[in-house]
């Protein structure tokens, strides 16, 4: 029984861990970003919805595609992705399908 405990002890370990790896990697805001990002994007001026990673931005919305003067500070955007600002909230967003990886509010 020692014998199966071992290996499945490290197969839990290795699966927790291999885990928090890849739940990471799908935050790409920093909070030195918050900085860079309050120097360009401007507040709004009435409230506005702030929406979560993993959910689809809605058409309704119009964003604006941040410089590559601010994007060059930030973590490279995954192929397929762009920074966009909206509403005094800056957003990682899918381009084909406008699904949010990341989000960041500002304001």
């Amino acid at each position: 029984m020692k014998k199966l405990a071992t290996p499945f002890a490290l197969a839990l370990i290795a699966a927790g861990l291999l885990a928090s790896v890849s739940a990471k990697a799908d935050v790409y805001f920093r909070d030195p970003d918050r900085v860079i990002l309050k120097d360009y994007v401007t507040a709004p001026s009435e409230n506005v919805t702030f929406y979560s990673p993993g959910t689809i931005l809605p058409e309704t919305v119009t964003y604006t595609e941040l410089p590559s003067t601010v994007t060059t500070k930030l973590v490279p955007a995954p192929a397929g992705a762009t920074y966009v600002s909206s509403g005094g909230n800056v957003y990682l967003i899918n381009k084909s399908d406008r699904k949010i990886i990341d989000a960041v509010q500002l304001y």
